[in-house]
C-alpha cells in the first residue's frame, strides 16, 4: 500500500493501547490496529503516509553548559514539526476534505503545550540528557 492508496478498512480501537498491525480480514478488507484517540470502531478511507519504523533514541549526555543550545534545538524541532504537520494537514484537506484534516489540530495543540515543554526541559536538566532522551523518558512515564 503506497501513499494515499484508498482502501476501505475497518479499524477497531482498544483504548489506545494496541499495536499498529495490518491484518487480513473478511471480504478482502484490511484491519489495522493502532493507537487510538478514543475507543470504538470506524470505517472509512485510509491514507498511508509512511511505513512505520523502529525509533531509536540515543541517551546522549548533555552538560549544564550545553542546556541553552539543547533548548534551542528543542524549539527548532517544535517549529519544524509544526510546519510538517501543517503540510500534511493541507494535503489531507486537499485529498479528503478540510473536515477530516481537522484531526491534526489536536496534534498541533500538543506542540504548544507549555506543561509538556516544561516537563521535557525539566527532565533534560535533571537527568542531563539530550532533549530526545528526555522526551522519551517522559513518554515512557505516562
Amino acid at each position: 500500500m503506497g501513499a494515499f492508496d484508498r482502501n476501505l478498512i475497518s479499524l477497531r480501537t482498544g483504548g489506545g493501547h494496541t499495536s499498529c498491525v495490518r491484518e487480513p480480514s473478511k471480504a478482502g478488507r484490511l484491519v489495522f490496529r493502532g493507537v487510538a484517540a478514543s475507543q470504538g470502531v470506524c470505517r472509512g478511507k485510509l491514507f498511508v503516509l509512511a511505513r512505520p519504523r523502529a525509533l531509536v533514541v540515543e541517551r546522549r549526555p548533555v552538560s549544564e553548559a550545553d542546556f541553552p543550545a539543547e533548548i534551542r534545538r528543542f524549539q527548532e524541532a517544535l517549529l519544524v514539526t509544526r510546519q510538517q504537520l501543517n503540510q500534511v494537514q493541507e494535503r489531507v484537506g486537499q485529498h479528503v476534505g478540510s473536515g477530516d484534516a481537522q484531526i491534526f489540530d489536536a496534534q498541533l495543540l500538543v506542540l504548544d503545550d507549555p506543561y509538556l515543554h516544561d516537563e521535557v526541559i525539566k527532565l533534560m536538566r535533571q537527568d542531563q540528557v539530550c532533549i530526545e532522551a528526555a522526551f522519551r523518558i517522559l513518554r515512557s512515564a505516562t
